[in-house]
C-alpha cells in the first residue's frame, strides 16, 4: 500500500493532472503491472488493486479530484488547488475537527465522535477533555451530551420544522449517531414492511442510513424517496413512514422545486410505493 500511494503521488506531482485510466498506467510503471492486473472486490465489482491506495493517497495530502474530463474524473496533487501548506500540529488537528462535528452534529458524545472519526474512544474523550474551554455539557433528553459552549439557542427560540430530501450516502445520515435517533425503531418497521429492503435486512437501518435516498422530517428518516426523467420533466416520488402534516406537504413541494431549479427542469411530486432499491 505504501508503494502504490508513494507511486500516486510521484506521478501526480510530475503530470499534475491525470484520469483514473491514466493514473493506473503511471502506477504499473513504478510499481509493477500487477497492480492493475491484480483486483479486489469493489461496489459489487472488480476494480485493479491500485485503486484501494486512491483513499490512502488522500488521506496523505498527494491526491485530490480535479475537474471532470469529459465524463471521467481526474486527479491533481492538491497544492495545485490550495498551494503549499504548513504541516499541522496533530492534537491542534483533532481539535479542529472535533469542534466542526459538534457545530455540524452536536449536542453529541465523544463516543459519537469516535464512531464518525473511526477512532478509539478513549483517545476522543482525551480530545474532548482538552476542549473544554469550547464545549459544554448539556442534558439531551436524560442523556449527557457536548454542544459548543457559543452555539445556544436564543431564549425562548423554538427550530422551525425541517422538511428534507437526502441523497444515498449523504453525510448527514451516514455519520449520524445513535442510530435510534436517526431512524426511529418505527420507521424502519416501516420499512422492512413495505418489502423495499433486501431480505437479508437486519434491523433495516443498515440500509436507510446511506443506501437509499431519505426523507427527513425534523432530522429523523421519515420516508423514501426516488426521482425519474421523463418528457423533460423531473417525477418525484416519495414513500412516507409517518403521516405529514399539510406544512410538512408544502415544505416538500418547495424542496422538489429547489431541486428542478438546480437541474433546470421542472420537478413534480407525488406521493406513493417507490421501485428503487438500496445501493449494494
Amino acid at each position: 500500500m505504501n508503494g502504490m500511494v508513494a507511486a500516486i503521488g510521484d506521478a501526480l506531482e510530475v503530470e499534475q493532472r491525470l484520469t483514473r485510466e491514466e493514473l493506473g498506467v503511471e502506477i504499473a510503471r513504478r510499481v509493477g503491472v500487477w497492480a492493475t492486473e491484480r483486483r479486489a472486490s469493489a461496489f459489487g465489482g472488480q476494480w485493479p488493486i491500485w485503486m484501494s491506495a486512491i483513499g490512502a493517497a488522500a488521506h496523505a495530502g498527494t491526491l485530490c479530484f480535479g475537474p471532470n474530463d469529459g465524463t471521467r474524473v481526474t486527479f491533481e496533487p492538491p497544492a495545485r488547488w490550495i498551494g503549499a501548506q504548513p504541516a499541522i500540529d496533530g492534537d491542534e488537528a483533532l481539535r479542529a475537527v472535533f469542534r466542526r462535528y459538534l457545530a455540524s452534529y452536536g449536542p453529541a458524545t465523544h463516543a459519537e465522535f469516535a464512531q464518525w472519526f473511526a477512532m478509539p474512544a478513549s483517545h476522543a474523550r482525551e480530545v474532548a477533555r482538552s476542549l473544554r474551554a469550547w464545549v459544554e455539557e448539556v442534558d439531551v433528553e436524560g442523556r449527557r451530551a457536548l454542544q459548543l459552549a457559543d452555539d445556544r439557542p436564543a431564549r425562548g427560540a423554538r427550530a422551525a420544522r425541517s422538511v428534507m430530501l437526502l441523497p444515498r450516502f449523504d453525510p448527514y445520515v451516514v455519520g449520524s449517531h445513535p442510530r435510534d435517533e436517526l431512524i426511529p425503531p418505527s420507521s424502519a418497521k416501516h420499512a422492512l414492511a413495505t418489502g423495499i429492503l433486501p431480505k437479508r435486512a437486519r434491523t433495516g437501518r443498515e440500509f436507510l442510513a446511506g443506501p437509499m435516498p431519505v426523507l427527513l422530517v425534523d432530522g429523523q428518516v421519515a420516508g423514501v424517496w426516488e426521482q425519474h426523467r421523463a418528457r423533460g420533466r423531473i417525477a418525484m416520488r416519495v414513500q412516507t413512514f409517518v403521516r405529514l402534516t399539510a406544512d410538512d406537504r408544502r415544505e416538500l413541494e418547495s424542496r422538489v422545486d429547489r431541486i428542478g431549479l438546480v437541474l433546470g427542469e421542472d420537478a413534480v411530486l407525488s406521493f406513493g410505493a417507490i421501485t428503487t432499491r438500496p445501493h449494494l
